[in-house]
C-alpha cells in the first residue's frame, strides 16, 4: 500500500515527465532557412535541412549574425513554419 508521501512523489514524477515531454519538439520534413541581418539585408546563407536540424542551422546563423531574423519554410509547401518562424536571434 502506498503512503501519502509515496503518492505525492509519484504525482510529482508524473508531472515532471509530462512537462519534459511537452518541451521536446521533433520536426519532420524538409525546410529552407533564410535570414536577414539587423538592417534588413539578406544574409548570404540559404540552407536546406531535414527535420530537427533546423535548430543547428538557425543557431549557427544567430552565432554569426546576432539580431538577425531567421525564416524557416517548408521545402514542399513554401509555407512558413508557424511555431518556429520568424525567429529573432538574440
Amino acid at each position: 500500500m502506498m503512503t501519502r508521501s509515496d503518492l505525492k512523489h509519484s504525482a510529482l514524477l508524473m508531472m515532471s515527465g509530462v512537462v519534459l515531454l511537452t518541451g521536446c519538439v521533433t520536426m519532420t520534413g524538409q525546410f529552407t532557412l533564410t535570414a536577414v541581418d539587423v538592417e534588413g539585408k539578406a544574409i548570404n546563407a540559404v540552407a536546406h535541412v531535414q527535420g530537427r536540424h533546423i535548430y543547428t542551422v538557425r543557431n549557427g546563423i544567430c552565432a554569426a549574425h546576432p539580431k538577425a531574423v531567421v525564416t524557416i519554410r517548408s521545402l514542399q509547401t513554401g509555407k512558413e513554419l508557424e511555431s518556429e518562424s520568424p525567429y529573432q536571434c538574440p
